[in-house]
C-alpha cells in the first residue's frame, strides 16, 4: 500500500495569474497547481504566507483569501493528504508539502510583481467527459486570454473538469498527467503561459483518446516507468491535446471581457462532519483537519468559498471534489440573482473530499464517494453562504 514514487516523467508546476483593476485597486490571484489538493489548514498557511510576502516585498496589503489555488488532483503527483501512505503514522512527506506551499506562494508573488497592461477576451466551449453524477453533466470549457497592447499573448487560463488519472494506478512516475500535456499544446499554439483551473470533478473523468495523429508523446525524454505502456503514455498526451484543441476552438469565437472591473467576496461557514470514515482517519490515520465530533451536531470545522466577478464572468470556488450537481447548485444562486457566466472551480482553495448534494446521499451507487465525503451538511451550508453573499450585495446597492 505504500507507493514510493519513481523518477519524474514530466515537471510539476504552480502557475499563477494576477488580475488587477487599475481603477479600484481590486487584486486577485488564480493559481493552477499540479497537486492532489491542500487540506484547509495548508490552504490557510498559503493565504497567510502570501499576505506576508506581499507586504514585505511589495509594500501592499493583500488579503490572503484573494489567492485561489486550484489543485489539478493528478493522482501521479506526490500525495499531499497522506491517504495513500501508512496508517498510524506520517502518511505524507511534509518536507514536500512545504516545498509545494512555498512554490504556490512564490508563483503568486511573481505574478503580482509582473503586473502589466493587458486586454482580456474569453471564449466558451465544451470538451467531452463522463461522470456518475446522475443529475448534472458539466463539460463546459471556459478560456480567458490576456494580450499585451502589442498583441502578444501573456497567458491563457482555462477551466474544464476532468480527473487527471489517465495513467492509471500502475504508474509510479511523477507526472502532471493530462494537464501537463494540455499546457504543452496551448503554449505552442497560442504563446504565453497556459494555466489550467480544475472544475467540479466529483465522479468526472475525461474522454481519453488513444490516438491523435502523433508519433511521439509530449515528453519524449521523461522517465518511462516500466509498468506503463507506450500506448498509455500516448493516451495522456492525446487527452491533454484534445482539451487544448477544444480550448483553441473556443478562442475562435472569443469576445472581449466586459470592462466592468473586478469584485471579490469571501464566504466563511462551518460544516458538521458526520461521516464515520472521517472518525477513523482522524483517530488512526493522517487526516490533517481540526478536531470534530461526528456525534455533536454543534461541532463544526471551518470552510470557505470565494466569489470573484471578473467583467461579465463570475468565478465560484468549491473546497473539494465537488460533484457537477453541487457546483451547479451554487451557480444557480448567482444566475437567479442576475449574475452572468458562472464558472465553478473545484479543489479551490482547498480539498476536503467529495462534495455531494444532500439528495445524492440517498443514492447507494455513490457509496465510494460518500465514504470520502465530510457528509451532506456541506451542501446546505455552502448554498446558504453563497445566498447570503448575494443577498448582502443586493442590500448594499
Amino acid at each position: 500500500l505504500c507507493r514510493a514514487a519513481a523518477p519524474a516523467h514530466d515537471p510539476l508546476y504552480s502557475s499563477a495569474v494576477a488580475l488587477a483593476d487599475t481603477q479600484t485597486g481590486e487584486l486577485v490571484v488564480f493559481v493552477g497547481v499540479d497537486m492532489i489538493g491542500l487540506f484547509p489548514y495548508d490552504g490557510d498557511v498559503v493565504q497567510a504566507q502570501t499576505q506576508i510576502r506581499m507586504a514585505e516585498e511589495l509594500g501592499i496589503y493583500f488579503q490572503g483569501e484573494r489567492i485561489m489555488p486550484s489543485g489539478s488532483h493528478a493522482h501521479s503527483t506526490p500525495d499531499t493528504t497522506g491517504l495513500w501512505g501508512p496508517l498510524a503514522g506520517a502518511g505524507r512527506d511534509d518536507v514536500y508539502v512545504k516545498q509545494l506551499i512555498d512554490g504556490i506562494v512564490e508563483s503568486a508573488v511573481l505574478a503580482v510583481k509582473d503586473l502589466q497592461d493587458v486586454t482580456l477576451d474569453w471564449g466558451k466551449g465544451t470538451s467531452p467527459n463522463t461522470d456518475e453524477d446522475g443529475i448534472v453533466v458539466d463539460e463546459d470549457l471556459f478560456v480567458i486570454r490576456g494580450k499585451t497592447p502589442g498583441g502578444a499573448v501573456r497567458f491563457t487560463m482555462t477551466r474544464w473538469p476532468g480527473h487527471p488519472t489517465t495513467y492509471g494506478s500502475d504508474n509510479l512516475s511523477v507526472s502532471a498527467d493530462w494537464p501537463g500535456t494540455f499546457r504543452v499544446k496551448m503554449e505552442a499554439e497560442v504563446g504565453g503561459m497556459a494555466i489550467h483551473l480544475q472544475g467540479p470533478i466529483g465522479s468526472v473523468y475525461p474522454d481519453r483518446p488513444g490516438e491523435c495523429g502523433l508519433t511521439e508523446e509530449a515528453f519524449p525524454d521523461g522517465y518511462k516507468h516500466p509498468d506503463v505502456s507506450d500506448a498509455d503514455r500516448m493516451k495522456v498526451t492525446c487527452t491533454g491535446y484534445q482539451v487544448a484543441n477544444n480550448a483553441l476552438a473556443a478562442l475562435e469565437n472569443a469576445q472581449p471581457l466586459a470592462e466592468t472591473g473586478i469584485r471579490f467576496r469571501q464566504m466563511e461557514y462551518g460544516i458538521h462532519v458526520n461521516n464515520g470514515t472521517f472518525d477513523l482517519l482522524r483517530d488512526f490515520g493522517p487526516l490533517n483537519l481540526p478536531y470534530f465530533d461526528t456525534e455533536d451536531p454543534n461541532s463544526v470545522i471551518p470552510e470557505e468559498a470565494e466569489w470573484v466577478t471578473l467583467g461579465d464572468l463570475n468565478f465560484l470556488t468549491t473546497p473539494g471534489e465537488s460533484f457537477p450537481a453541487f457546483g451547479a447548485a451554487g451557480a444557480k444562486i448567482l444566475t437567479d440573482a442576475g449574475y452572468t457566466n458562472p464558472i465553478v472551480l473545484g479543489l479551490t482553495p482547498n480539498w476536503i473530499g467529495y462534495l455531494l448534494l444532500e439528495e445524492q446521499w440517498k443514492n447507494i451507487d455513490l457509496s465510494y464517494h460518500q465514504s470520502l465525503s465530510p457528509g451532506p451538511d456541506i451542501d446546505k451550508k455552502f448554498r446558504a453562504a453563497v445566498q447570503a453573499a448575494v443577498d448582502a450585495e443586493a442590500a448594499a446597492k
